[in-house]
C-alpha cells in the first residue's frame, strides 16, 4: 500500500525548501446514459511552491491534460466543467469536487 497523508493524497515535498508535488486520485462516475455506473479514474497532479498548490495536470489513460476539462471531454465526448466533473474521496469517505480539493 502506498502511504498517503490525512487527506488521502500522495505528498512529495523537499524537506529543505518545501517545494514539491501532490498527487490526488480523482474519478468520475457516469450517472446516466449508456455509460451509467462506469467509473473513470485519473490522477490530478499539483505543483507546490511557496506554500501554494496549483493544479499542474490531469493524467488519464496514459495521456497528460493541462486542463481538467480536456480530460473530461476525452471521456464524455463533449465539453464539461473540469473542476466539478472530477471527484475525490477523502480518507473519511467524503466525496468532494476537484475545485474543493484545491482548497484543502
Amino acid at each position: 500500500m502506498i502511504p498517503t497523508d490525512a487527506n488521502n493524497l500522495l505528498d512529495f515535498h523537499c524537506p529543505h525548501c518545501n517545494a514539491g508535488i501532490v498527487i490526488a486520485p480523482v474519478f468520475h462516475i457516469f450517472k446516466k446514459g449508456v455509460k451509467k455506473g462506469i467509473k473513470c479514474e485519473a490522477a490530478a497532479i499539483f505543483s507546490i511552491s511557496g506554500g501554494e498548490a496549483r493544479l499542474h495536470q490531469i493524467v488519464y489513460d496514459g495521456r497528460e491534460y493541462s486542463f481538467p476539462s480536456g480530460a473530461g471531454k476525452k471521456i464524455t465526448g463533449y465539453q464539461v466543467r473540469g473542476p466539478t466533473f472530477w471527484k475525490f474521496k477523502t480518507k473519511k469517505g467524503n466525496i468532494i469536487t476537484l475545485a474543493q480539493l484545491t482548497k484543502l
